[in-house]
């Protein structure tokens, strides 16, 4: 076998050069899983594509992992090449090998495992790509996803199920068809904290909260009678004026209801509470006039959340895009979409940083975001019980997730600095 290429390159990170936030969860503990020697057919040997073809390829860690109710931080994942060599085998003209490793946020409910046999695709890209969905989507693979909507190529890596029952994958001539099994080391990672809490001095430091809250439609341009988005917005309003109003909630679940509200009350104990909430037709659909706000709101926020689609990542770096983060103020985001542990959105500790030079992020920057997917009738009882911890100001995280839906797998980043 001819030796075309032999690379030692840095690890590359799915984000660059991102730091790794530390984790908490009440659902789940942090795992890094290693693979070494994972493979990767491709037709060229042109390395920058090579890397965007290994990155496609591990996306499928998403579907993967799912299976077990569980997540794989893909923005932090971190792999190096190691050799590219002809392939013998008729899956693509080369065979690149790679070490990789990706921490894994393992839930409660599983038992602990030192190794596992990984399942990924043997090929990325468009062309096999579309032979995989026709494989899943009617062909032999029919039972290889999770049957939980319709199936495109863009989507393939979220509903790969290859653990499923009755997926044909045990069949070896199948299984050489469309996918390489790998070794990996699966061991609790050094990124685990524990009894973390929120900095509440901080966010009561001016002896006010303020809240900032973005829903998002399930379809743009529903009617809001038929959206289960915008229901999840009216049932978190109509709680919220409960509890945080004097006003009488006073609004109806039609076209009419607004888009914007803001509620304001004076605690018993003297603080005070603020609390912005508006509902948009999409984050990639907002107008200048909603860009402005969201811009306005998120800087002066001291807790910050998303309730949407998170669009496979889309709308997540989109809605991270769209917010402003201040300089020396600690925030709390939380993102509530499918799967936003999976597309966690580094850009976010960039943005931080480069507000407050000379500073880690996780220093004015706690995120927590979903191991698995959320769903729109759990987003206001979710909303709603982070909110009240917030304002009692003595749950630590873990009990704070401990009250989000279990389904989720929620979990928080960059709270290992944190003073409590």
């Amino acid at each position: 076998m001819k030796l075309l290429a032999f690379i030692a390159i840095a690890a590359l990170s799915f984000s660059g050069n991102a730091k790794i936030p530390k984790f908490d969860s009440a659902a789940s503990r942090i795992y890094d899983l290693k693979i070494q020697n994972a493979k990767l057919a491709v037709f060229t040997t042109h390395m920058p594509l090579i890397k965007e073809q290994i990155t496609s390829q591990l996306s499928f860690l998403v579907g993967f992992f799912n299976h077990y109710n569980s997540g794989p931080l893909l923005s932090h994942a971190k792999f190096e090449v190691i050799s590219v060599k002809e392939d013998q085998s008729g899956r693509g003209k080369f065979i690149a090998t790679y070490n990789a490793t990706i921490p894994v946020a393992w839930n409660n409910r599983n038992s602990p495992v030192g190794s596992m046999q990984v399942t990924l695709p043997h090929r990325a890209g468009p062309q096999f790509y579309g032979q995989f969905l026709n494989a899943m989507d009617s062909g032999n693979l029919s039972n290889c996803h999770d049957h939980s909507g319709a199936l495109s190529t863009a989507n393939l890596f979220y509903h790969f199920r290859p653990n499923n029952s009755y997926c044909n994958f045990s069949d070896e001539a199948i299984a050489n068809e469309y996918v390489f099994k790998l070794a990996a080391t699966f061991t609790p990672s050094a990124l685990q904290t524990s009894d973390k809490a929120p900095e509440y001095k901080k966010l009561w430091a001016d002896g006010l909260l303020d809240v900032f809250l973005v829903f998002a439609k399930d379809k743009p341009y529903a009617a809001n009678q038929n959206d289960v988005g915008s229901i999840s917005y009216y049932e978190t309003i109509r709680a919220l004026y409960r509890e945080y109003s004097s006003e009488r909630f006073n609004f109806a679940l039609n076209e009419q209801l607004p888009k914007f509200v803001q509620i304001e009350k004076t605690l018993s104990n003297g603080q005070k509470i603020r609390i912005v909430a508006m509902l948009v037709e999409k984050v990639s659909l907002v107008s200048q006039s909603e860009i402005n706000t969201i811009k306005a709101y998120s800087t002066k926020a001291d807790y910050v959340m998303y309730n949407g689609h998170a669009g496979l990542g889309s709308n997540i770096d989109q809605f991270i895009r769209l917010v402003d983060f201040p300089r020396a103020r600690y925030q709390v985001y939380f993102l509530n979409g499918c799967d936003t542990f999976s597309y966690y959105p580094t850009q976010a500790m960039t943005r931080v940083e480069r507000m407050n030079p000379g500073d880690k992020a996780s220093k004015w920057l706690d995120l927590i975001s979903n191991g698995m997917p959320a769903y729109f009738h759990t987003m206001a009882p979710n909303t709603m019980a982070v909110l009240r911890e917030l304002v009692k100001q003595r749950a630590s995280y873990r009990d704070i997730l401990s009250q989000i839906d279990d389904y989720q797998n929620a979990a928080v980043m960059g709270e290992e600095d944190n003073l409590y």
